[in-house]
């Protein structure tokens, strides 16, 4: 919009100023009235110049209390026309390039998902392909225990599910496509949803503190207080250090 563009202001005539127009208009019809009335009661001081004259006021009265409505209307709408003006101005400033900057940030977000999905779905072939040849080397579900026994190197598959156990490491599948759903469905666990993919390659921590016994059949319990002697008599519980316990 330029200069050209903006509408002036006329003179400002608010609804006050026809108020005011309109009372004096009323007064002066009164005046007609109260002298119309004065000459049927028998009062001869009023003249028929007087009644005249004061019809006259009335009349001009009447008209400058609508000459006062049409300024009146005519300087609302000038109003509404420089608010609207200035309404279009403030849109088109704001809406001038936020087509190309929302078309970059949803291409940025389309990128950023499909770098996902992409990182997610390497992660996960990984994830099948390691499994499928732990299964053909025969590498048995986990015990339970922190880490898996040296014997298979120290390897597991986790039970009843498509993960793996290595060294303190577990790794399961990301699953990109339903985690960017899940992600864009439930955006009060976001945070929660980062900090765990944020861990899917943390080793689990070093257990301090903990008592390791083999029981009669060779599977291994790990408890937070020592047993006593009469629990590991009758039990049949071997104690064994943790390096057995993780088959190191």
């Amino acid at each position: 919009m330029t200069a050209s563009d903006e509408i002036p202001l006329p003179e400002v005539v608010t609804d006050e100023h026809v108020r005011d127009a309109e009372r004096e208009a009323a007064e002066a019809a009164a005046l007609v009235s109260a002298l119309e009335e004065a000459v049927q009661s028998g009062d001869e001081n009023v003249t028929p110049e007087q009644i005249t004259a004061q019809e006259g006021l009335s009349r001009f009265a009447r008209l400058r209390a609508e000459a006062t409505r049409r300024k009146a209307a005519k300087s609302k709408e000038a109003i509404r026309l420089v608010a609207a003006n200035k309404l279009r101005q403030e849109i088109e400033a704001y809406s001038t390039g936020i087509g190309p900057r929302l078309a970059t940030q949803l291409r940025a977000v389309a990128d950023a998902e499909a770098a996902f999905i992409a990182t997610a779905d390497e992660h996960d072939q990984k994830i099948r392909t390691w499994r499928k040849q732990m299964l053909e080397l025969q590498i048995p579900e986990s015990t339970g225990t922190p880490v898996p026994p040296a014997e298979h190197g120290h390897l597991a598959l986790v039970k009843s599910d498509v993960g793996i156990h290595a060294g303190r490491r577990r790794l399961d599948l990301i699953r990109g496509k339903d985690r960017i759903e899940h992600h864009r469905n439930s955006p009060g666990n976001r945070e929660s949803m980062y900090a765990g993919l944020a861990k899917v390659d943390v080793e689990a921590p070093m257990p301090a503190g903990q008592h390791y016994y083999r029981g009669a059949g060779g599977a291994v319990f790990t408890y937070d207080v020592e047993r006593t002697p009469e629990e590991i008599k009758t039990t049949g519980l071997v104690k064994i250090s943790q390096r057995e316990a993780w088959g190191e």
